[in-house]
């Protein structure tokens, strides 16, 4: 048991998890592929503590924000 999940909610959690992320990276590769790009090069970053060259799954995301609020106002 880990803080109180056992084996099968923390299989539930992480599959809800790899969900989630492949959802976020659809949403990023749809949304701005230069940073998607960038992002997969470096090994899908999702870690900010990691120091690199590459996007991480944040800056990816913000990117890809960014480009869609510029998209809806045109």
């Amino acid at each position: 048991m880990y803080m109180g999940c056992d084996k099968e909610e923390l299989q539930s959690l992480f599959e809800d998890f790899l969900k989630d992320f492949r959802y976020f990276k659809d949403f990023i590769k749809a949304s701005n592929r230069a940073a998607y790009e960038n992002w997969k090069a470096g090994g899908f970053l999702v870690d900010n503590d990691v120091i690199s060259m590459y996007n991480t799954i944040e800056q990816a995301f913000e990117s890809a924000l960014d480009n869609l609020q510029e998209e809806e106002e045109e």
